[in-house]
């Protein structure tokens, strides 16, 4: 929406296609920080386990 403006250009309200692409952008974004955070997550578990196994 705001590519290729210059700073402090005057812009009027998103078009109903460019507010759903901003949305979906965003959600999008969240989504990817929601996996990373799990993979992190079952990586860590993935290698506790491993341990696990190695004590016993």
């Amino acid at each position: 929406m705001l590519d290729g403006k210059p700073g402090g250009a005057k812009i009027g309200l998103p078009s109903k296609e460019q507010a759903e692409i901003a949305r979906l952008t965003r959600e999008l974004a969240e989504e990817r920080r929601k996996l990373a955070t799990t993979e992190t997550a079952l990586e860590i578990m993935g290698k506790e386990g491993h341990l696990r196994r190695w004590r016993l």
